[in-house]
């Protein structure tokens, strides 16, 4: 029995590296900024694998790279209609931004958001689709959203983080101060992301604010 599948182990191996190897290739094109390359690479490796959701995403960038903003239209609407990735209502938002269609990207971010009405654990996809595409309003909304209508998701620590990003420390400390209220097990981590903030002057208006809250 064990000689008779033998052939297949060895064939399901040799296809498992050939496709580490084409997913290597496509990856060097995409970062050498070789994107009719990776392109072509990337609809090969999708094509075999349509429920790889890093390869859809991969195809979409590069098709915008590209500004082939129609392709990668269609593409996300395809997957949307048969799949519930939340996540790809803000990529297909983002995809409209890129064409200065503010309201059409509007819509779908609205969309995304909306789908935590249902399930606010979609709120950590959501949301951090939304940092990546640096949208942080959005990711802002969506996470004070899960947290209200889910009062047990903690999302003061990716609040504050993007708080500091925009240079609100005010509000960054304040998220800080919820988040060890529920938990002081970040006070560690807390404490490195706050030096980054605090100076030796006294009136320094973060070191003001450090005293407020701290």
């Amino acid at each position: 029995m064990i000689l008779k599948r033998f052939p297949l182990i060895i064939l399901l191996l040799f296809s498992v590296i050939l496709n580490a190897q084409e997913d290597l290739v496509a990856r060097e094109y995409f970062i050498n900024g070789e994107f009719k390359k990776a392109l072509t690479s990337y609809k090969k490796l999708y094509n075999k694998n349509t429920n790889n959701t890093n390869y859809l995403l991969q195809l979409v960038k590069i098709e915008q790279q590209l500004e082939l903003y129609k392709d990668a239209e269609t593409r996300l609407l395809e997957v949307i209609k048969t799949n519930s990735y939340p996540e790809l209502l803000v990529e297909l938002g983002y995809n409209y931004n890129l064409q200065n269609d503010s309201i059409s990207a509007n819509k779908y971010y609205k969309k995304a958001i909306a789908t935590l009405d249902d399930n606010t654990n979609n709120a950590y996809r959501v949301g951090r689709t939304f940092e990546n595409l640096s949208l942080l309003n959005q990711a802002i909304t969506t996470y004070k959203k899960a947290m209200t209508l889910n009062p047990s998701l903690e999302f003061n620590m990716q609040l504050a983080r993007i708080y500091g990003t925009q240079g609100e420390v005010e509000k960054m400390f304040e998220s800080y101060i919820d988040l060890i209220e529920t938990s002081d097990s970040y006070l560690n981590t807390i404490k490195r992301s706050i030096s980054e903030f605090i100076t030796d002057d006294a009136s320094n208006e973060n070191n003001i604010f450090f005293k407020k809250y701290f």
